[in-house]
């Protein structure tokens, strides 16, 4: 996070309308109505969503609007499909990156009413550093600590050396762009 967080910080160092916060969405800090909208990316089922609602009702300002982003990777075909095999195989802990869980009705009880969805495709080229390291990122996989890391490694290997063209692969998502207002009523 730290990392991140210094990255984005020295890509706006010339922007002086960018402020940046370190702090968790149920607690973010910022004044009260200072905000116009509040873009969440891949990191909703992560918030504790009772504390977040009041928040992110504080800090909007009227008819602010709360927008959320989630990429799906779409498995029609060989490779996601034994990707997708491979990760439910290792993981060591569930949780909401994981499990099965209606995000489309966290977020209706989220807002208070419906919302507005549209979708957008959405690539992504990786090298075998970058698609190990993606696995080895997600919440649920293995780490080093796990005994099942190194089989893990060795079969996305394997699996990067089996469908690599040009020493790429390549993802194909589906990337979900949500739009709401907090209903009135609540």
């Amino acid at each position: 996070m730290k990392i991140c967080i210094k990255e984005c910080m020295n890509y706006c160092s010339n922007r002086k309308n960018i402020e940046i916060v370190h702090a968790a969405a149920e607690s973010t800090l910022l004044q009260e109505n200072s905000v116009d909208i509040i873009t969440i990316a891949q990191a909703f089922h992560w918030f504790d969503k009772s504390l977040c609602k009041v928040e992110f009702q504080r800090i909007l300002k009227e008819n602010g609007y709360v927008i959320i982003l989630w990429n799906e990777m779409q498995t029609d075909n060989e490779f996601t499909k034994e990707y997708t095999n491979m990760l439910y195989k290792h993981k060591v802990k569930t949780n909401a990156a994981i499990s099965e869980f209606d995000l489309d009705q966290e977020k209706r009880k989220f807002f208070g009413q419906d919302f507005t969805k549209v979708y957008y495709d959405n690539w992504q080229t990786v090298t075998e550093e970058g698609f190990i390291g993606g696995a080895l990122s997600l919440s649920y996989a293995p780490s080093r600590l796990d005994r099942g890391y190194e089989e893990f490694v060795r079969e996305l290997q394997n699996l990067f050396s089996k469908y690599e063209q040009e020493e790429n692969i390549t993802f194909h998502y589906k990337t979900e762009v949500c739009i709401c207002r907090f209903s009135q009523n609540n």
